[in-house]
This record gives structure tokens, sequence and C-alpha cells, in this order.
């Protein structure tokens, strides 16, 4: 039970972590509703979001506020920790928002006749 509880404290805090951060919120969404074409991508999108997102905070971020790009602490488990629970808020986000697309705005799928 408390590897169970450990898993949910990690997926809980990927999540707020991405749906709190609103350059996390706008790739997630134009993956979703621009990129994403099926379900079958869903772990292919998830990855490349989070890749994005760890580029643009260790490179676009730093050149916006006047400094040098820093290449990420990628020997530090920590930073993969965060790489890790990042994703999963991507995933969780992406399924959401493919779910939307697909089901409730439509958007993409062509005028079946």
């Amino acid at each position: 039970m408390d590897l169970f509880n450990s898993i949910l404290a990690f997926v809980q805090a990927g999540f707020n972590d991405m749906r709190t951060n609103v350059m996390a919120v706008v790739i997630a969404f134009i993956v979703a509703f621009f990129v994403m074409k099926k379900w079958g991508q869903l772990i292919l999108m998830t990855v490349g979001a989070t890749v994005v997102h760890l580029l643009l905070v260790a490179f676009a971020k730093p050149l916006m506020d006047g400094k040098a790009p820093v290449i990420p602490p990628l020997m530090d488990p920590e930073y993969w920790k965060v790489a890790a629970g990042l994703a999963v808020g991507y995933l969780i986000a992406l399924i959401f928002l493919f779910f939307l697309k697909n089901n409730v705005f439509k958007i993409g799928q062509g005028g079946g006749h």
C-alpha cells in the first residue's frame, strides 16, 4: 500500500506541476489538437512534448531573460525525477485533451458522408 501511495503522490505531483505551468499547458494543447492524429501516437507525443519542454526551459528561457543557455544537470537523479513527473503530467493532459478533440470538438475528422 505504501508503494501505491508513493506512485499516486508522484503522479499527482507531476500533473500538478504540469497544469500550473502555462508553457506546459500550451505545449500540451498544441500537441493534442494539432500534432497528434491518433491514439497510437500517445507515448511518442508524450515523450516529444516532454523533450520540447525541457529544451525550452534549458535554452529559450535563459535567452529571454538575457542570460546564457545552461546545459541541464543530466547526471543529477533529481533532474530525471522532475522530467519523469513532467512526462506523467503530459501523458494525463494529452489523454484528456485528445479525448476532447476527438469526442467533443470533433476536429480533424473529415465529413464522413
